[in-house]
């Protein structure tokens, strides 16, 4: 089952866009990419869905750490933190950050 992504994500004050690209996988270690100067991200096509919402996670921390002003972090700081936001996301519901007050 592949997973719906989603159009754009909105970090910091940076959309953005989100896609799958096919072939992006070189051996089983590149799975998803983010490049800050054209605000993309692009997940591996060919995933399991339970694998790509790991990847979009990973590579959404990247963007974090990157609008945060941590440009020089590291793979694994993405990797440890990236792991713990996608349980986040998964585990949660977070439409009452929505709500009005």
């Amino acid at each position: 089952m592949t997973l719906k992504l989603p159009e754009t994500i909105r970090i910091g004050s940076v959309d953005y866009s989100v896609a799958y690209q096919r072939g992006l996988s070189s051996g089983d270690s590149l799975l998803g990419q983010i490049n800050y100067g054209h605000c993309e991200i692009n997940i591996e096509e060919s995933l399991p869905a339970s694998r790509a919402r790991e990847v979009l996670a990973h590579e959404m921390m990247h963007g974090i750490l990157f609008e945060a002003g941590y440009e020089d972090h590291d793979e694994g700081q993405a990797n440890r933190l990236g792991k713990v936001l996608a349980m986040l996301l998964r585990d949660n519901d977070f439409t009452f950050m929505r709500e009005g007050n």
